[in-house]
């Protein structure tokens, strides 16, 4: 053990907080929270006896910080935060599958409405679902329009509006915006949609009937068959609902499903006893698989949630703290009753679940598999091609953008193992060189970027790939020579024209097939570079657009200037395009364009 740490565990406080082990290269690899820092911290090199996946993370350890909290509760939190900031490499993060849709009735709103969302927020709207599909949700919202005449606009109608909109001409809405339904009424009409949405479908259904018969003793015929529709609308959703549980409460059912590559944890959402939807959630990371899977998983997402169910049942007994947690941290919102599944009336519905879980399992497991054969057999031909000592871990790709060297940037970006990690990508502004000079600008970047990797000890690249071809080449050569990297980092460049490899030293392409798994492979790093860099220039440019050589043609204003931008991307473009072509861009009229191809032209 490091001496540095044994010190650090000597002063570690007997209270709650949360710690963060870091690596040599002082990236963070594990955030944890703990009621005594103490014994929690001191358990990790005290007993030999750990998992392989823990051990490997205990080697790695090379400094320890920790963060004193007032509560349990706090470090919960403040964990959860970390965790988010930081993604490292040792803790559980959850992948959602995808986003179920709720509906939110904007009570908050003077006019309420209801709309479909994605996201639940902590503000005074009521949430309902998560629903299976869309298809549940637009045809409630649908119903709630045709048969209650909610409104469905987003405008500010705060004062009176001075006519109708047409979905009052047709009947769909009571035209709240000229005021031509009480606040009262209104009200009453929100409170019909909220139990339209609560799946009260026997009173709505019974106000329908009403309705429908007192039309047709009118001899309104058309209205009442419109109304007849509905009603087998709403049959149509009640019998989609499956009711799997009799007592009508609220519940969810988590379990857990361990695999060789990851782990999955399945939830099945019980709302008023109907089984409305299940979510997937895969373990991203190679992480800890200890016994906390599932209590990590339970307060990550219910901090997420602001709408809670009545019941919790989970495929193992969660831990003493996280039920303290969930309770104190659902508050006077209501009282959560949390029991496993082996002791509760519902075995065969968390069987079901269990089912799901495996299944999903098997998928992700199959998928990631062949993701990672594919990326072996990629980077085992990148290395035979490029006379490595080793298969590359990190690749790192840089490019260079700038119009006439206006706006000059660079980028940085990465792949580990093949697959692109968005939160090591870096980019910069050139500083030191204001011409058009594309070898002078990435011997900056690079002796930027790997000056500052020596003086914070940063893990070095296994590869260092340049967009463009020899002369790019060479001037990354210089740069990486210069700091004394040569004999450490890898070089190649990868040329736009025939997609040829080069390597320093050699006159002729590395030998890789031009429809290879690893040309393919160092392609797409090169297309994510040149994005990302092209993707930071415009912002760049669209900021300071009066730099821009076509400021000086009459009658183009920093709109039009940016929609030329972004259409042709490179004055070069421009010069070379036509009056016609030109005319293909938004806001550009005929005069216009015919000044800007003067303009070039003259």
């Amino acid at each position: 053990m490091n001496p540095e740490i044994g010190e650090i565990l000597s002063t570690l406080p007997e209270r709650p907080g949360v710690y963060i082990m870091k690596s040599e290269g002082g990236a963070v690899i594990y955030v944890g929270k703990a009621r005594s820092l103490k014994s929690r911290v001191r358990s990790y090199f005290s007993s030999g006896d750990h998992d392989v996946k823990t051990a490997a993370m205990v080697s790695n350890i090379n400094d320890i910080e920790y963060i004193i909290t007032a509560s349990e509760h706090e470090a919960f939190i403040l964990e959860n935060a970390l965790i988010k900031k930081y993604r490292p490499r040792y803790n559980i993060m959850f992948k959602d599958d995808k986003t179920y849709p709720f509906i939110k009735l904007t009570v908050s709103e003077e006019w309420p409405r209801a709309i479909l969302c994605r996201r639940v927020l902590h503000d005074k709207d009521e949430y309902y679902g998560p629903y299976a599909d869309q298809w549940s949700v637009r045809v409630i919202l649908k119903l709630a329009q045709d048969v209650f005449n909610i409104r469905s606009c987003n405008l500010n109608i705060s004062s009176p509006r001075r006519k109708p909109c047409l979905q009052y001409h047709i009947g769909r809405c009571k035209a709240p915006c000229v005021r031509y339904i009480s606040e009262n009424e209104y009200l009453d009409i929100i409170r019909s949609v909220r139990q339209l949405i609560k799946g009260d479908y026997e009173k709505v259904t019974a106000d329908l009937i009403e309705r429908m018969k007192k039309l047709s003793a009118e001899f309104k015929f058309e209205k009442a068959a419109l109304v007849r529709d509905q009603l087998k609308s709403i049959e149509n959703i009640s019998k989609k609902q499956n009711i799997v549980c009799a007592d009508l409460k609220d519940r969810d059912i988590i379990v857990e499903a361990r695999g060789n590559i990851i782990d999955v944890v399945e939830l099945f959402a019980v709302r008023g006893g109907a089984l409305l939807g299940h979510k997937s959630f895969a373990i991203e990371n190679d992480v800890i698989a200890g016994a906390s899977l599932l209590d990590d998983f339970v307060v990550q997402y219910y901090q997420q949630q602001t709408i809670f169910p009545d019941e919790i049942i989970s495929s193992t007994p969660l831990s003493h703290e996280t039920v303290e947690f969930l309770s104190e941290f659902a508050g006077n919102a209501k009282k959560i009753k949390i029991i496993a599944s082996c002791d509760s009336q519902h075995q065969e519905l968390a069987a079901t679940a269990h089912k799901n879980a495996l299944n999903t399992l098997k998928i992700k497991e199959n998928e990631k598999a062949e993701k990672m054969k594919r990326s072996s057999d990629a980077l085992g031909e990148i290395t035979s091609a490029l006379e490595l000592a080793a298969p590359p871990e990190r690749i790192e790709c840089y490019d260079i953008s700038n119009i006439s060297g206006t706006l000059a940037v660079g980028s940085m970006v990465v792949a580990i193992g093949g697959n692109m990690q968005r939160s090591e990508y870096r980019k910069f502004k050139i500083k030191t060189v204001d011409q058009i000079d594309d070898y002078r600008m990435m011997k900056e970047v690079l002796t930027r970027r790997f000056r500052r990797a020596i003086e914070e000890g940063q893990k070095l690249p296994d590869l260092v790939m340049i967009d463009g071809g020899v002369g790019h080449l060479s001037a990354a050569c210089e740069a990486i020579s210069a700091l004394s990297l040569a004999s450490k980092i890898s070089l190649c460049s990868i040329a736009k024209q025939n997609e040829d490899i080069f390597i320093p030293g050699r006159v002729l392409p590395a030998p890789l097939g031009k429809k290879s798994p690893g040309q393919f492979l160092l392609m797409r790093i090169r297309d994510e570079a040149h994005r990302f860099a092209v993707t930071y220039h415009k912002k760049l440019r669209k900021g300071k657009m009066t730099l821009s050589v076509l400021s000086e043609i009459e009658g183009l204003g920093k709109t039009r200037i940016s929609a030329l931008y972004d259409h042709f991307e490179t004055i070069e473009r421009m010069r070379s395009a036509s009056v016609e072509e030109l005319l293909m861009v938004k806001s550009i009229t005929r005069p216009i364009a015919q000044k800007v191809f003067d303009f070039f032209h003259k």
